[in-house]
């Protein structure tokens, strides 16, 4: 979801936004860790995830 609002004056602009996003990553090095890893093969497993990223722009 994004959001943008633009205020235009006549020495310029002013912008404020916000993004919100929701990533399904799967990994066996970064974020969070699974409660049920996630088989690869019968070698490896992914082990941890991300999932929100949220900004704020002014």
């Amino acid at each position: 979801m994004d959001f943008n609002a633009v205020q235009k004056t006549k020495n310029g602009s002013n912008v404020i936004g916000m993004e919100i996003r929701t990533d399904k990553i799967i990994s066996n090095r970064l974020g969070e860790d699974l409660e049920n890893p996630i088989e690869i093969d019968s070698l490896n497993t992914y082990k941890r995830t991300n999932k929100n990223n949220n900004k704020l722009i002014c």
